[in-house]
């Protein structure tokens, strides 16, 4: 008997799901939430994988910093940092957390940001939706 290892380990039931099909661009210093991104879920006793994924983030700047966060609230639950060495380059981004959170509802979101220079971005189109989902491990 062979053992084999699923190419995609987040493998429960869908608590929640939430997509942009627009691509979205954050100008000035700092993070903001993106519109479109947040999903309310009611969470059970087990453990919960929030995800994150898009076609591309990308900066104006080829000396940009660009962030993405998962967050609750204030609270960073985990990043993905792009730096290109060219102005407008951009990669595909996937990120996942692995929670225990209390019982109850929670509110999970994108947050996208940029340092030092430039303007980030998050690429998104019907054919190729960024999207943040929970599901239930």
């Amino acid at each position: 008997m062979s053992s084999r290892v699923a190419k995609n380990p987040v493998v429960g039931v869908e608590l929640g799901y939430a997509s942009i099909t627009s691509s979205v661009t954050q100008t000035g210093a700092g993070t903001q939430d993106v519109a479109g991104l947040a999903v309310t879920v009611n969470v059970g006793a087990r453990p919960i994988m929030v995800r994150f994924e898009a076609g591309a983030i990308s900066n104006t700047s080829a000396s940009g910093l660009t962030v993405v966060k998962i967050m609750e609230g204030a609270t960073t639950l985990g990043s993905a940092n792009l730096g290109l060495l060219t102005a407008n380059g951009s990669a595909p981004v996937s990120r996942s957390v692995r929670l225990a959170p209390s019982a109850g509802a929670h509110t999970y979101k994108i947050n996208l940001g940029q340092f030092v220079t430039g303007n980030s971005s998050i690429t998104a189109a019907a054919d190729n939706p960024a999207y943040i989902q929970v599901v239930e491990v």
